[in-house]
């Protein structure tokens, strides 16, 4: 049987329900895990590096931290800041040996991001 897993690290809640639509109605039995923030991407890494989706969509550019009870960010997110979230995800999955091998699709929909990686 085919992995139908996807993880997908998005933080716009339109976005996030267009990709997620596009692809449920395509491959059926596909199951998606949607992260909205890179404080819940850090805090579920085991479990992802302990059960790796098959696939990772990743945004480039969604916040530390969502909703009411905003966590201070760590010293090297308040560095790089919120441009550079879904690199630092990048970087986690490469540098562990159970997730390096993930196949990840990147995307943004901002044009400062596109340009500075263009």
């Amino acid at each position: 049987m085919v992995d139908t897993r996807i993880l997908h690290v998005e933080n716009d809640p339109y976005l996030a329900a267009l990709i997620q639509g596009t692809l449920a109605a395509r491959v059926p039995g596909l199951q998606i895990q949607l992260i909205e923030n890179e404080s819940d991407f850090r805090s579920r890494f085991e479990e992802i590096a302990l059960n790796p989706p098959s696939l990772v969509i990743m945004d480039v550019m969604f916040p530390w931290s969502t909703g009411v009870n905003r966590e201070v960010p760590p010293s090297d997110v308040a560095a790089d800041g919120y441009y550079f979230a879904g690199f630092r995800c990048l970087r986690q999955l490469s540098l562990d040996h159970r997730t390096r091998g993930i196949t990840t699709l990147v995307h943004s929909t901002s044009p400062l991001v596109m340009s500075s990686i263009g």
